[in-house]
């Protein structure tokens, strides 16, 4: 279990890495380069397998859990980052779907002009 969530960590962090070149590139006024579209996919689904993978682990292990019959009741749910990374995940996957036909219509005008 421990070997799992390290794993999912490290996804998470590598698409924390990915979401930084976005931020220095945007940060440069590179709005509409391949480079910004193709990092914020990458993060986007990085995010999302982790957020995923996270929440499939955490309902495994709850009905693991009940199945051995140590049902326990519990305030703050386990899910709540999981499901925070997939709605993140989501999120950038359509900003880049976004920027990419931004970028194409950007490039359609400049061919008008």
């Amino acid at each position: 279990m421990s070997i799992l969530n390290t794993f999912l960590h490290i996804i998470f962090i590598i698409g924390l890495f990915y979401l930084k070149k976005v931020a220095r590139s945007l940060l440069s006024n590179n709005y509409f380069t391949t480079k910004v579209i193709l990092n914020l996919k990458k993060c986007g689904i990085l995010f999302l397998t982790s957020g995923t993978s996270y929440a499939v682990l955490n309902i495994l292990f709850y009905l693991w859990n009940l199945y051995l019959g140590k049902l326990e009741v519990i305030l703050d749910s386990p899910l709540t980052q999981p499901f925070l990374l997939i709605i993140i995940g989501l999120f950038l996957l359509i900003q880049s779907n976004d920027l990419s036909k931004a970028k194409g219509f950007k490039e359609e005008n400049e061919l008008t002009v």
